[in-house]
């Protein structure tokens, strides 16, 4: 049996990703595709556009066997933890022979190379680094032009410029860092580029479609061409068109949370520096939007995305303790089935015979749960709920509580 792992946020789901699951079994030959993919929150510091049971039936319809949950401290975290949680869950469940990844560059040498600069971190990089940092570099360009003077080869920089390939390094790197048997394999991404904002081509990029479902680049359905036609029916519909959520949708909630918080309290928050909790707390009066208030924090050193990721925790919780008691787990404690096909039943007992983490399939109460992952799983629930609630509220919806949400068998 040969199973290739996918990593995702599917936000949206869209032809490239069905593209990308039905190459990843082509390229390897792997008999199932297991995805790990992130929850209500996505890596960028925002609300996912559409819940992640849409997301999750999206994935099954289109090659995925079994689809499992990243836990929200690392699918909120940086690229290096968001691909560390992602590649220990893939680890962890024992039967993951393959890791296949959209990139700008499919030379596998050349992210490997990185990756090991990324993960050994010589004295001269570091230097480097150091000194670009000090000059008030942003930390993405300071990387890039440290790895360009620690090599001498400029082409690196392009590596690093695109954000697939940054993350497939960082995929590289997990499994370094973590010791897995697992191949990486990219694939080559088709047609628009990630940042791409147009809509073109067979495969649209997901930036492009929320875009287009919010109204911000087009007012109109000319984006449902790129989603696969098998998945039209489970897009959240009502009179009122598509339903969505923005991180605006949670300006209200983030504007409270950041009422009593005081510059002491917001750097015990993940991605939250000193210096960055006293911009925010000196700033917070001025806060009028999610996206207003991210565009006010930001600088030359704390970019839009950080900010965005940051305030993120501060709403949903995630301290610097959630991080390090997930560091502490190494990376995974848990892997949540959030849905499967029911032809790949097999696949579940294989993983029930091999892995070293608890398969949950049924949420338990808290109470109930094992103090080796008590903390995270409830950052899960909590977040899940506070989406629904916020859905719920935005759309004159049932609330639809997470102990109650079945797992999808298609």
């Amino acid at each position: 049996m040969k199973v290739v792992g996918v990593i995702a946020e599917y936000n949206p789901f869209h032809n490239g990703h069905a593209y990308h699951i039905a190459e990843a079994k082509r390229i390897t030959g792997a008999d199932y595709c297991v995805v790990v993919m992130s929850g209500d929150f996505v890596q960028r510091g925002e609300p996912a556009i559409f819940p992640k049971q849409t997301r999750r039936d999206c994935a099954l319809r289109n090659g995925a066997d079994l689809v499992l949950e990243i836990p929200v401290v690392g699918s909120t975290g940086s690229a290096e933890l968001f691909a560390l949680s992602a590649v220990a869950l893939l680890d962890a469940i024992g039967v993951t022979d393959y890791l296949a990844f959209g990139s700008e560059t499919t030379d596998l040498n050349k992210l490997k190379e990185l990756a090991g600069i990324f993960a050994e971190e010589p004295s001269e990089y570091q230097a480097f680094l150091k000194e670009n940092l000090r000059l008030g570099l942003s930390y993405p360009l300071a990387r890039a032009e440290a790895v360009t003077a620690f090599t001498g080869d400029a082409s690196f920089a392009n590596t690093l410029s695109a954000p697939n390939s940054i993350l497939g390094i960082e995929y590289c790197k997990a499994i370094q860092r973590l010791g897995s048997r697992i191949q990486p394999v990219p694939i080559r991404r088709a047609s628009s580029g990630y940042n791409d904002q147009t809509l073109k081509g067979e495969y649209a990029s997901a930036l492009a479609i929320r875009g287009a479902i919010t109204g911000k680049q087009l007012k109109s359905d000319d984006w449902l061409c790129h989603i696969p036609e098998n998945t039209l029916n489970l897009l959240p519909r009502g009179e009122d068109g598509i339903r969505f959520l923005t991180a605006d949708d949670f300006s209200l909630l983030t504007r409270a949370a950041l009422l009593t918080m005081t510059k002491e309290k917001a750097a015990f928050y993940s991605d939250v520096t000193p210096e960055l909790a006293a911009r925010i707390s000196h700033l917070s009066n001025d806060f009028h939007s999610y996206t207003a208030f991210c565009q006010l924090v930001k600088t030359k050193s704390y970019t839009y995305t950080r900010i965005s990721r940051s305030l993120l925790h501060i709403l949903l919780g995630v301290t610097d303790r959630s991080a390090a008691n997930l560091k502490k787990s190494r990376y995974a404690s848990y892997a949540r089935v959030l849905g499967f096909r029911g032809a790949s039943a097999p696949l579940l007992g294989f993983i029930k015979d091999k892995s070293r983490v608890p398969l949950i399939t049924k949420l338990p109460r808290q109470e109930k749960m094992p103090s080796s992952f008590r903390d995270a799983l409830a950052l899960d629930i909590h977040a899940s709920r506070l989406y629904q609630t916020v859905l719920s509220d935005k759309y004159d919806l049932p609330y639809q509580d997470e102990y109650a949400a079945p797992i999808t068998v298609e």
